[in-house]
């Protein structure tokens, strides 16, 4: 349902698309959500997610390069034990 005048919908139909602009970023929650898979491993999850997320591929590359720092924030969440490593998924 369209709440609004006829002009302003007739203005939105003839207009031409607006581009839609991709926000993805790794932080320390996606990081925590994704490594707390209980069914899934959580480290080749997050490198699939860096490999077909939808980026340009120049981006792609540029978050590939910069994995490291999602390792760092991983070994530095190891290390003061927010996470933990869990039993093989297949065990």
């Amino acid at each position: 349902m369209y709440i609004g005048t006829k002009k302003t919908f007739q203005r939105l139909i003839e207009a031409p698309p607006e581009e839609l602009v991709s926000s993805f970023q790794v932080g320390h929650g996606m990081l925590l959500n994704v490594l707390s898979r209980e069914y899934e491993d959580g480290c080749a999850a997050m490198r699939s997610l860096l490999r077909t997320c939808h980026e340009t591929p120049a981006t792609r590359a540029a978050l590939r390069r910069r994995s490291f720092c999602a390792a760092a924030l991983y070994v530095g969440s190891r290390h003061s034990r927010v996470v933990a490593p869990a039993r093989p998924v297949w065990a």
